[in-house]
């Protein structure tokens, strides 16, 4: 067992430029759905908002995706238990599970971020001149590799697992460390083409301004890519309204400017998709100058102070903001509602969405250029209603506080798994995904099996937060012994070439994907017809037989929805707020991912689109989320005091019955 501080070392790209510039590597997964979602520099750690300096490349793809040798060379490291810090400087390893969980005894009370389901597992390649490949974020206790043993470009090293204190997606990091142990990183701007990969000399373009020509270039790309690939641009806004925007946005772009401004005229065209899949991202996020002081809320259409991130509270908590730098607070919530995308789009679910703190404050981010500025003078009233102005300094990275205050009702969309035995008739059970890996699957069913071996009558099953995947049968199978007759309809634009695919970071300029759909006369695109198997979704061992409950929130999205559904149709009441995916459709399963042009900006565009052909439900509107039976929601006080008034409210209601 070995614990290591400080791995993360950073060094010039040009120290390596000779020796790696002509050397190409193989992409390291699958063509298909994998996406980079971190790149080299100082970023924003997506699970904790904390400042995080990274040194390696994070790729997403699906749970269980092979991973390939990017070269031949010699196993230097095979390790299957390995924990990292949120931080990256932080590394625990063991070759043994009880290795593993000696080191959880001794650190485990003082880091909480070590627990089993942050285990992973990391192989190391050693290269012709001495340096070494290392993947991180592989299915713990996955491999047969051995150290010394060869191996080829293009062999099975792993499979993709997760990096749990990284992101909620699965993912692994992938970096490159020369014979000395200086580590350097490893480049992927150029894995769409001939899928293959260089050394990379800079990261990204990290231009500050660009070009009205280079601007107009990525805006032709961002549109041609929308109108020939995306399976339902048209569907919650036409296309004579799509034209005249795109047109209008077009002439905007007609002097140099940044890539944040560029990215927030964007934003609101895709937003206007109603889809919770297309989104943009960048290779190499802008870096934040400043960072906002304030978790706030906004709550029974009032903006709330949650807390402060130091925990110093200036501004007392509970208080409400009325104004930020003389800008009236509903001014400032009619221009972020301007930036959110989901397939739910009503007013009611964009509120819902900014009583999320972390989520009030990326979309305040997006409305303002995603920029922060150096301060904000509040306009407030106290909890004992007294009207004041504050002006309060954002943090910089040395002021930033090292173990920031994290409001509960961000901590709770953390955790993908929680169990909990409320009294001798209600058990408790959060899933916040769809995506089921082994460990988890194996977990889960533990579970069921000891609810319904202590005869447990009623289970609240949580998927406020479920975000989707891939995989809803699983569960269901667990709760469900009848088959719901759906049949699903698959839906693209094209089934040959796509042309955008040439700026396409996982596809090839050649790669055709859907031969197999045909023409359906008097419909766009080109469909798919699949009769569900009844067996999928009917399991073989025994399943929970009692009162099924389902907490349901804005949050939700995707198969978290459908999942939702499944359980309501089977006879689940269902308590909270309405769903941000909808079920009768949802664009999915296959993507590209597009660079627009010079820029550092990438476009998630799904290319099928799924629908489920059922009948029209009171509790299920067309183009709406699932409608709860008891629509509770969150509260101020509720929030302000850590309490789950929803949660509360469904143990009362199952008390009642």
């Amino acid at each position: 067992m070995m614990i290591f501080k400080n791995i993360i070392v950073f060094i010039l790209f040009l120290l390596f430029c000779n020796s790696y510039a002509q050397n190409k590597f193989l992409y390291p997964l699958q063509k298909g759905n994998s996406k980079v979602i971190l790149k080299p520099g100082n970023n924003l750690n997506p699970i904790s908002n904390e400042p995080l300096f990274n040194n390696g490349y994070f790729i997403s793809a699906t749970y269980g995706t092979p991973v390939f040798a990017v070269d031949d060379g010699i196993i230097s490291a095979v390790t299957k238990f390995v924990i990292c810090s949120p931080d990256l400087k932080w590394l625990s390893m063991s070759n043994t599970i009880q290795g593993f969980k000696n080191q959880s005894i001794k650190y485990g009370k003082n880091k909480k971020w070590f627990r089993e389901e942050n285990v992973m597992g990391m192989v190391s390649i050693k290269l012709k001149d001495g340096t070494n490949i290392h993947y991180l974020g592989l299915i713990s206790n996955d491999t047969t590799l051995i150290t010394g043993i060869k191996i080829k470009k293009g062999d099975i090293i792993g499979r993709v697992g997760y990096f749990r204190v990284i992101s909620k997606e699965p993912c692994i990091q992938i970096t490159l460390s020369t014979i000395k142990g200086a580590v350097a990183d490893i480049g992927i701007p150029l894995f769409g083409v001939n899928n293959h990969f260089e050394k990379l000399i800079k990261n990204g373009s990290q231009k500050l301004i660009f070009t009205s020509l280079e601007l107009k270039d990525a805006f032709k790309i961002f549109r041609e890519s929308l109108e020939e690939g995306h399976p339902a641009l048209y569907f919650n806004t036409s296309k004579t309204e799509f034209d005249s925007i795109f047109s209008s946005i077009e002439k905007k772009i007609n002097n140099p400017m940044s890539l944040q401004k560029f990215n927030s005229l964007l934003m609101p065209i895709v937003a206007k998709i109603g889809c919770s899949h297309t989104y943009l991202s960048y290779l190499i996020p802008p870096k934040l100058k400043y960072y906002f002081p304030l978790w706030l809320s906004f709550v029974e259409g009032r903006c709330i102070v949650i807390d402060s991130k130091d925990g110093k509270n200036i501004i007392p908590k509970g208080s409400e903001i009325i104004a930020i730098d003389n800008k009236p607070i509903k001014e400032i919530i009619n221009a972020m509602k301007i930036f959110m995308f989901n397939d739910v789009q009503t007013d009611e679910w964009k509120e819902q969405q900014l009583l999320k703190p972390n989520w009030f404050q990326n979309y305040f981010i997006c409305a303002n250029n995603d920029e922060i500025k150096s301060s904000y003078m509040f306009k407030i009233i106290t909890p004992n209603k007294q009207v004041k102005e504050i002006t309060l300094n954002s943090y910089t990275e040395t002021t930033y506080p090292k173990n920031p205050i994290i409001p509960k009702i961000i901590k709770e969309q953390e955790d993908e798994l929680k169990f909990s035995r409320i009294n001798n008739d209600i058990a408790y059970l959060s899933i916040q995904t769809c995506d089921f890996y082994d460990n988890l699957k194996i977990e889960i069913e533990l579970i069921v099996d000891s609810i319904i071996k202590e005869d447990k009558k009623n289970l609240i099953v949580d998927l406020r937060y479920n975000k989707g995947g891939s995989d809803i049968s699983f569960l269901s199978k667990l709760f469900i012994n009848k088959y719901f007759d759906n049949i699903e309809y698959k839906m693209v634009k094209r089934n040959d070439k796509y042309s955008f695919f040439k700026y396409s970071l996982n596809y090839s300029e050649n790669d055709i994907l859907f031969q197999e759909y045909n023409k359906i006369v008097g419909k766009e695109g080109y469909w798919k017809i699949i009769l569900n198997d009844s067996t999928d979704t009917i399991r073989n061992k025994q399943y929970f037989k009692g009162k099924i409950y389902v907490l349901t929130g804005a949050g939700e999205q995707s198969y978290g929805t459908v999942l939702a559904t499944l359980l309501y149709k089977a006879g689940a009441i269902i308590v909270g707020e309405e769903t941000g995916g909808n079920y009768y459709s949802v664009n999915a399963e296959s993507f590209a991912q597009v660079k627009l042009g010079i820029t550092d900006i990438v476009l998630n565009l799904p290319l099928t689109r799924v629908i489920f052909n059922s009948t029209i439900d009171s509790q299920i509107p067309y183009n709406r989320g699932l409608i709860p039976n008891y629509k509770i929601s969150k509260t101020i006080n509720s929030i302000l005091k850590d309490e789950d008034n929803q949660l509360d409210y469904c143990i009362q209601l199952i008390s009642k019955n």
